[in-house]
């Protein structure tokens, strides 16, 4: 094994995107230390004049053998050229794959679980079949591929798909947010502002969030909403036109599209919101505690994982408008509230979720490798 300032590191990601909302942080620290590469799924090959991303052939709305075998005889040519010490399996589609490539590529292997995404949240029929094949399919591998190490970001994931903490099962709870970034901040007294800042599909609870804002218009026109984030036309679950454009009409909801100044906008708020589905965990809800804002999220894997409720945050049931519109309406009205249970999200954030805490426990384990 070669020495710890010559380990190469790679982080096999689905698109480059990811690596800029969620993985961008963690790598730079890592950097210090390590040889860091980033591999990304694309449908076209790119010539990256940076050597340290590379890409592969993906199609990131089919899990079908066809592409999945289209994107091995892609990925395993890098692999075997570069010749790793530790590469990352991130997400669900670069796990199963990671998987199949096992035992064809060298160097350790680390299954990092991000998210088990909309296979574990879709009332579909033959849609719940897979996802219980896929769920017995990876607890069998991770059992006989006793070599790899396997994160997960929260406890509901790691009892889903490996029962138990371990040497090989860890839990490391999300990527680190910086919080030199995402610094605290006094609300403004002028506004009466929610944020809620993700990809624009219905497993995140962009649904729910413009029943809450249509709702509290007739109630309180005073509370503006601010909504900032893809739509991902590639989702089966993303908003259809006709949602979007009801949104977008709405007088009491600004849409910014995607936004790389979160931070921004947090200041300009006073609670950020997340009624997502299911999460591995959520980074949007780290940079809201990071930066003081109240918070109101659903009490599903992941989010609840973030948030204990009536502490630093608000725990409401998944798809329920109604309560999510009754939670806004009560934080907005009392001040008093919202600030404790800030203060007391900024301190969790500090002690479990800032980027130093984080790239410690990667770097632990590297150094076990």
């Amino acid at each position: 094994m070669s020495n710890a300032t010559e380990k190469k590191i790679a982080f096999a990601l689905p698109l480059l995107g990811f690596y800029d909302t969620h993985f961008r942080e963690l790598t730079s620290e890592l950097k210090n230390i390590y040889d860091v590469y980033i591999i990304y799924g694309s449908k076209e090959r790119k010539l990256d004049k940076n050597k340290k991303f590379i890409n592969f052939y993906i199609s990131r709305n089919s899990l079908s053998l066809v592409n999945l075998i289209k994107s091995f005889f892609s990925i395993i040519k890098i692999l075997r050229d570069k010749r790793f010490d530790v590469v990352y399996f991130v997400g669900i589609y670069m796990i199963v794959l990671g998987i199949f490539l096992f035992p064809f590529v060298p160097g350790r292997k680390i299954f990092y679980f991000s998210g088990l995404g909309s296979l574990y949240t879709s009332e579909r029929k033959l849609t719940k079949i897979f996802s219980k094949f896929l769920t017995l399919f990876i607890r069998f591998s991770l059992r006989i591929l006793i070599s790899s190490i396997d994160i997960f970001e929260n406890t509901d994931d790691l009892k889903l798909l490996s029962s138990r903490l371990s040497r090989k099962a860890r839990l490391i709870k999300g990527l680190g947010v910086n919080s030199s970034k995402f610094y605290f901040t006094k609300e403004s007294n002028k506004n009466r502002t929610v944020l809620f800042s993700s990809r624009l599909i219905r497993d995140k609870g962009v649904a729910e969030v413009i029943k809450a804002a249509k709702f509290l218009h007739e109630k309180d026109s005073s509370i503006k909403f601010i909504i900032t984030g893809n739509i991902d036309q590639l989702s089966i679950n993303s908003l259809s036109k006709d949602e979007f454009d009801d949104m977008k009409g709405l007088p009491n909801v600004t849409y910014l599209g995607y936004s790389s100044r979160v931070d921004s906008l947090l200041k300009k708020s006073n609670i950020a919101i997340l009624p997502s589905y299911r999460e591995g965990l959520p980074r949007f809800l780290l940079e809201a505690m990071s930066s003081g804002r109240a918070i109101i999220t659903t009490d599903v894997p992941g989010c609840r994982e973030v948030v204990k409720n009536n502490f630093s945050g608000i725990l409401i049931p998944k798809k329920d408008w109604y309560k999510l519109a009754e939670k806004i309406m009560l934080l907005m009205n009392n001040k008093k509230l919202r600030h404790n249970l800030a203060k007391n999200a900024e301190l969790s954030f500090l002690n479990k979720f800032s980027i130093e805490v984080i790239s410690r426990e990667h770097i632990k384990i590297l150094e076990e490798l």
